[in-house]
């Protein structure tokens, strides 16, 4: 059920996007993928978020985290984080 609720969440974030690219929605996911809290999304927590809520198996997981990694600094930023999170619905 969570999944469902992230995937539609996911989807209406990607139809009303603002206009410098994120929204509320996702913001919200977020903070909830930085499960630390400080900031960045690093490979582990970017991995338990997307495996139980876009149904990616590990190694699908730590792919997207190699190429949203723009900066190959080992952590995602939120617009990374937000592209990543793109890639999964287009």
């Amino acid at each position: 059920m969570k999944r469902l609720i992230f995937m539609a969440s996911a989807a209406v974030a990607l139809s009303s996007a603002s206009a410098n690219g994120q929204s509320t929605c996702d913001a919200a996911a977020f903070s909830e993928a930085d499960a630390d809290g400080n900031g960045w999304v690093d490979q582990s927590e970017f991995a338990a978020f997307v495996m139980p809520n876009c149904g990616l198996d590990f190694g699908e997981a730590n792919t997207l985290f190699a190429v949203s990694d723009k900066d190959m600094n080992g952590v995602l930023d939120a617009a990374e984080f937000w592209r990543a999170i793109q890639k999964l619905f287009v």
